[in-house]
This record gives C-alpha cells, structure tokens and sequence, in this order.
C-alpha cells in the first residue's frame, strides 16, 4: 500500500530525510529498512512505477574486517556484480557521493528479460562501525540521471547520517567522529 512520507526516517541508527516533490511514497517501513517509491499517475486507473528505493541498516559483525567506509563500498560493488554474475552488462567504479557524510556509491546494470535495469547503491558507515548502511534505488529508466526523481533523490541521500546513542539523549555530536568512518565484513552487498 502507497502511503505518505514522513518527513524523517530513522533507519537503525541511521536518520534520512526523504525526497522533496510530489510522486515519492512509502510503501514499506521496519526499523531498520525504509521502502520508498517514485510513482506517476498517467491516468485514474494506471500506477507506473519510476523508481524503488530500499534504504537498509546492517549491524556490523566484525568492526575490524574493513578499515573504512570506501573499503567496504568496494567489498559491497563485489558482491553485488558477483550475484548477478551472467546479467551484468555494466558497471561503475566506486565514488564518494559529493555532501555526503563518508557515504560512497556505485551502480550496476544488468539485462532481464524486460530490458536492461540500473541499480545505483549508496553505501555508508557509523564511525563507531557498528552498524552500515545500504541504499539501493532501481530503475529501468536509462536516462534517469535526467528524469524527475534523480536530483530530490541525491539531495535526500547525503541526508543520510549516523546518529550515536547519545546523540538521542540530547548529548552533542562530535563533529570529528561523525565525519569519519570505517568498515565491516560478509553483509556488505545489502538489500537485493
């Protein structure tokens, strides 16, 4: 079911803001996922599904298994091309999501029997590396980067930030913590 979106996610111990305009809705929520859509309504009768976005937060098993946020978004880009192995027709490098909090991102495409669809994952990590997040927005749009959900959605993503513990009770952030980051092992690959 389509319903409104909140104006703030607390994801784990992740806090998101979601996408500004109008075609965005939740269709899902947990505590430790969000389920989001960008849907447009051509007509009363037909829903056409732009975009999926799934924004998941992962504990971390072994904080020591990867030095960093950008080592764990590499880990992530293995796994993903990995598990689409006979599929994938392309993909990028990893890069550093310009205003984001140690946030990284790559994208796949892959072939399906509808045409081909473009994955773009967003990668994150507590600086206290207990937990990660994955955000995984879908599109068989090949001129998304242009089409109406591309700039709320990057606007709403480098929203995407850890929040301590103690950060809820009022404590201040330390603003050299909160800007640093580290890594985590197997779950990297995130929500599929």
């Amino acid at each position: 079911m389509l319903a409104p979106l909140a104006a703030h996610y607390r994801i784990g111990r992740f806090d998101y803001v979601p996408p500004a305009g109008d075609g965005w809705r939740q269709v899902g929520l947990a505590p430790d996922e969000v389920h989001l859509v960008y849907a447009e309504l051509p007509d009363a009768e037909n829903v056409e599904f732009r975009l999926d976005l799934v924004i998941h937060a992962f504990d971390v098993e072994d904080p020591a298994a990867v030095p960093d946020a950008a080592a764990l978004a590499r880990i992530s880009h293995q796994q993903q091309a990995a598990k689409r192995k006979g599929s994938l027709v392309a993909m990028s490098d990893v890069f550093s999501v310009a205003g984001g909090d140690q946030l990284y991102a790559f994208t796949l495409v892959s072939r399906s029997p509808k045409g081909d669809y473009f994955e773009r994952f967003y990668v994150g990590l507590a600086p206290d590396r207990s937990q990660y997040v994955v955000a995984k927005a879908t599109t068989g749009d090949p001129s998304y980067e242009q089409a109406p959900f591309w700039r709320p959605l990057q606007e709403s993503i480098v929203t995407l930030r850890y929040r301590r513990e103690a950060d809820e009770q009022g404590a201040p952030a330390d603003p050299d913590e909160t800007s640093q980051s580290s890594g985590t092992g197997d779950g990297a690959g995130g929500t599929d």
